[in-house]
């Protein structure tokens, strides 16, 4: 599991890699490893979070998409705080990487 649990940090540190080669070495390969790097760092990221941290969007749980102990009695708050979450944790990254988008899409 703590394995699993490095390539989560793997994804983040090759994803940052990619984007700094991209921005000393610009060329089209390294633009599309960069975005893609980190598209799926991202996906990766709030996966495990939200799956493996929190115990969330278990199937076979006593109480659908949760885990089977809830320490909230209102179902709601968990999935209100998975997709704010994915949202606040991810902000940062989707903004960088619009960002270095536009900025490689603009000045090209």
């Amino acid at each position: 599991m703590h394995g699993l649990n490095a390539l989560k940090y793997i994804s983040t540190i090759l994803a940052l890699t990619m984007r700094t080669i991209d921005q000393f070495s610009p060329g089209t390969v390294w633009k599309v490893l960069a975005a893609s790097s980190s598209g799926i760092a991202t996906v990766v990221n709030t996966y495990w979070d939200i799956v493996m941290d929190w115990g969330l969007l278990r199937r076979d749980s006593r109480n659908p998409w949760l885990r089977d102990k809830l320490s909230v009695p209102y179902k709601s708050v968990y999935f209100l705080a998975m997709v704010s979450y994915y949202f606040v944790a991810n902000m940062s990254e989707y903004s960088s990487l619009m960002c270095w988008l536009l900025f490689e899409l603009c000045f090209v």
